[in-house]
Parts: structure tokens; C-alpha cells; sequence
């Protein structure tokens, strides 16, 4: 099986119950407000439930009908327009533990392995036959994968975009303050 073959009988992402919604809402905040703020707020809740909630939710549930993601646009939105710093509050980061094997923790054996490993990984991404994620045996949507390597965020006024080259075949290795380019 290919890793993206499952991806067209990925069940839908569920739009929550709005009453679930809300709930969970007011647990989550609870914590954080005083008494008076927390009477207030579920108030506010509870009027919303009243009057302008299940309408937003219709809406909602319309616009997700032909979609397999309700969130997915919405979240690259507020990805992609913020102007906060993305290197410390968006971009996510690895903590790698040394080898196991002391002689290979050397920096030039580190970069080496880690490279050989990233490259072995976006092969088999390429050709398909990376095996699809999987939790508790029920497969997972893989199509973010398909911007890990190869893609860039291009700022612009408005609303970043994200850009990607599926055939590059290159890789920039820093070091002391250079930049070298190594075609593939």
C-alpha cells in the first residue's frame, strides 16, 4: 500500500456538537477566570447557545460538506497571517538524542548520519512507500508530509504562502556562517 492510497477513505473530521463545544469550552477556561468572570462567561455561553450559536453552526456544517477538513483552511489562516515571531512561537523543532554509538557523535558523523537519514526518509516519501501513520491501528491523514521537505513559507503583506517543489533535489548545509548548496 502506498502511504497516500488511504487518504480518499480517511473518514471526515467531525464537526463537535455545539453543546460539546461549549462545554468543553467552559472547562478549559475555568481555571482561569475568577468567580464573577467565570458567572459572566457562562452567561455569554449560554446566550450564544440561545440565539446566534446553532445558526454559526449550520453555517458551519455547510461549509464543511465538501471539505475533509472543516479546520484545515481556518488553521492555515492563522498559520500563514500572523505576525508574531515564527521562529520561537509557530515553527516546531526536534531534540535529538546522542547515538547510541559514541564514536558516531562527532559533529561531521552526527550531520552525516542525519542527512543519509533525511534523505532515505524523503525517498521513500516520494516513491509512495513510506508506511502510512497509524493510531492504535486506525491510519492517520498523511497529507502533511507532503510539506516537510522540498516546501517554504514566502512572506507577503497580508497572509504568508506556502510554496512547495516536490522534484527538488537539493540540500543547504550551514556552517560558520556559510551556506553550501549540494545538488542531489
Amino acid at each position: 500500500m502506498s502511504t497516500f492510497d488511504g487518504q480518499p477513505a480517511l473518514p471526515k473530521l467531525p464537526i463537535p456538537p455545539l453543546e460539546d463545544t461549549c462545554k468543553r469550552y467552559l472547562l478549559a477556561v475555568t481555571p482561569l477566570l475568577t468567580k464573577q468572570e467565570l458567572v459572566t462567561t457562562t452567561a455569554a455561553v449560554e446566550r450564544f447557545l440561545a440565539t446566534d450559536g446553532p445558526a454559526l453552526q449550520r453555517s458551519l456544517c455547510e461549509y464543511a460538506a465538501d471539505k475533509s477538513s472543516y479546520i484545515e483552511d481556518f488553521w492555515f489562516d492563522a498559520y500563514l497571517s500572523g505576525s508574531s515571531s515564527v521562529v520561537l512561537n509557530i515553527n516546531p523543532y526536534f531534540v535529538l538524542e546522542d547515538d547510541p554509538t559514541p564514536s558516531n557523535n562527532d559533529q561531521v558523523h552526527r550531520a552525516a548520519s542525519l542527512t543519509m537519514s533525511a534523505l532515505q526518509f524523503i525517498g521513500k516519501l516520494r516513491a509512495g512507500t513510506l508506511a502510512a501513520d497509524d493510531w492504535r491501528g486506525t491510519p492517520l491523514c498523511m497529507n502533511q508530509y507532503r510539506k516537510l521537505f522540498g516546501c517554504t513559507r514566502v512572506p507577503h503583506q497580508e497572509a504568508d504562502e506556502i510554496v512547495c517543489y516536490p522534484e527538488s533535489r537539493h540540500l543547504v548545509v550551514m556552517a560558520k556562517g556559510r551556506g553550501f548548496h549540494l545538488d542531489g
